[in-house]
């Protein structure tokens, strides 16, 4: 109970060398937050997936929830192609519509300058130049044996590929059903913030893949 006495005291204290340093605007302000102090949310259009009644139905709401303004991106998460390609003439329209009806409900609108989450997407990266993560594959021998063969090749974007290392290393011990011993309640989120597959799911976060059938490390040797 002292501790809370404390902190309502504090609170009461800044509130009012606030109030004496800036006068009562400041508490006008926290009662009625002016525009510039609204929260912004995020705004995608997934593969030109878009309609006029959808944009100013999404605008509407954010206006009626209190959102100040919007960070726009033109993006794809594996979905459908929809009929307004980025930066065609119907896009462009799209896009002007979205202007007029923030610029009529009051919102502010940020954006990227390319389809794509990182702000540099473009037919002009190639895929060597692009960004790149760490992919990987198994062979798996039971010895002794000569073994001469290509190694099963990792997953690929674009047929772009280049190998960093090859590995060598003893496998755990194999259970009483005759599998390796897996990673359980394995989440990728803990370690390398999850990966897209190539099948178009892309998990969130999108790093380094990584693989829940990672097996165990071995325990200690006795």
């Amino acid at each position: 109970m002292a501790k809370l006495h404390l902190l309502l005291l504090f609170c009461a204290l800044a509130w009012a060398v606030a109030t004496a340093t800036y006068g009562d605007d400041l508490a006008e302000e926290f009662r009625r937050p002016p525009d510039s102090a609204r929260p912004w949310v995020y705004c995608f259009w997934l593969e030109g997936n878009v309609t006029r009644q959808g944009i100013t139905a999404d605008l509407e709401a954010m206006r009626r929830a209190g959102i100040g303004g919007l960070l726009f991106m033109d993006g794809a998460m594996g979905n459908p192609a929809g009929p307004h390609r980025f930066m065609s003439q119907s896009w462009r329209a799209m896009f002007k519509h979205m202007v007029s009806e923030a610029d009529r409900l009051g919102l502010q609108i940020n954006l990227n300058n390319d389809p794509g989450w990182a702000g540099s997407g473009g037919p002009w990266v190639t895929p060597e130049q692009a960004a790149q993560k760490v992919v990987t594959s198994e062979t798996i021998l039971q010895g002794p044996v000569h073994f001469d063969a290509a190694l099963a090749r990792p997953p690929t974007a674009k047929n772009f590929y280049r190998d960093i290392v090859v590995l060598a290393c003893p496998a755990p011990a194999a259970g009483a059903d005759g599998k390796f011993r897996r990673i359980e309640n394995f989440n990728s989120t803990k370690s390398f913030a999850g990966g897209q597959d190539f099948a178009g799911v892309v998990p969130w976060p999108r790093s380094i893949s990584t693989n829940p059938r990672w097996p165990l490390v071995p325990g200690p040797q006795t």
